[in-house]
């Protein structure tokens, strides 16, 4: 019976786990600071489609993937994911379409929660020769640069490849009540592959697709790109508005149609990231205050909130484990 069976299990960030996953290759993930740390990851073949379901209280990975195109679907939480340079976001109700090459990716749970995704991998070579039996039209696939965010809304196939995607999974689950059929395998890829063709040529959807080329992707990168830049200076949302050249509102509206959150909680997790990494640094005169001051909080009591819902210990904790 085809289903699914786990193939990593990581419950720390120790040095001597290699990867283990869906993608061709690729180094361990690196977890989140949690009260219980941990990312699984199960794998089912429905015929040459790969079938996955990836679970994790929050990781950064760094993958490799150069005969396949992947699609992520996130059901909880949501995923920022690199490719040459450029970067997208995905919530519960998009669809991440990415062609081969290396990536640098990060989940982030709920909070309280988890992240959990579904993710297929269709071979370049197969949908490549599907599109040529079938005599269809449009843009050639160009699987090295190939990054997309679709919305379920943009079109009825996002929203039908979305659904198939998770009967399929429901069907693959060990404990299913109506396993997949070994003589459906065949038809789950063909029409799978059929929806992936036509989502991938871009006059098939709406301007209000989702694509990364829309204003809104655009506004969200050169936010994210100052963020980095400037974090420690920033001191309200205007700041950031003025730097992209756009009004509070549209950067609002562009955050949460994109990331499906607020520019500012972006800014704090980024700001917490710097922190964290001035708290484990080497420098033996580092104090709590200085780090948080140093990444732009102006308030200790909120920093120390957020940096325990985040990271699972208070900022004191990480300063001291690493000194002693």
């Amino acid at each position: 019976m085809t289903c699914f069976h786990q193939v990593a299990d990581y419950r720390s960030n120790q040095a001597s786990l290699r990867y283990g996953g869906l993608f061709a290759g690729g180094q361990r993930p690196v977890l989140h600071d949690a009260a219980r740390q941990r990312m699984t990851v199960e794998k089912a073949f429905v015929n040459a489609v790969c079938v996955g379901r990836v679970r994790s209280t929050g990781h950064d990975i760094r993958v490799i993937e150069e005969r396949k195109i992947s699609v992520i679907i996130p059901t909880v939480g949501t995923i920022t994911s690199e490719l040459s340079d450029r970067t997208l976001h995905a919530r519960p109700g998009q669809l991440l379409i990415v062609g081969r090459g290396i990536r640098s990716t990060r989940v982030m749970p709920t909070t309280p929660g988890t992240y959990d995704a579904i993710v297929l991998l269709f071979d370049q070579s197969d949908l490549t020769g599907m599109q040529g039996k079938s005599g269809a039209g449009g843009r050639q696939l160009t699987p090295d640069t190939f990054f997309q965010v679709i919305n379920e809304t943009a079109a009825p196939t996002a929203r039908h490849f979305l659904q198939l995607a998770q009967m399929l999974t429901e069907d693959l689950d060990p404990l299913a009540q109506r396993p997949l059929r070994p003589e459906s395998q065949v038809h789950w890829q063909d029409i799978l592959s059929d929806k992936l063709l036509t989502l991938m040529q871009p006059d098939a959807l709406p301007a209000a697709s989702g694509w990364a080329d829309r204003p809104a992707h655009r506004h969200v990168r050169k936010a994210l790109e100052f963020m980095h830049a400037a974090y420690e200076d920033i001191g309200t949302i205007s700041d950031i508005a003025v730097a992209c050249g756009i009004s509070n509102r549209t950067l609002e509206t562009a955050f949460r149609a994109v990331a499906g959150r607020s520019p500012w909680a972006m800014l704090t997790d980024i700001r917490l990231e710097q922190a964290r990494k001035l708290l484990l640094s080497d420098d033996i005169e580092m104090t709590v205050a200085s780090a948080a001051y140093a990444a732009g909080f102006g308030h200790l009591g909120r920093f120390a909130k957020a940096y325990a819902t985040k990271y699972g210990e208070a900022p004191s904790a990480t300063l001291a484990r690493q000194r002693y």
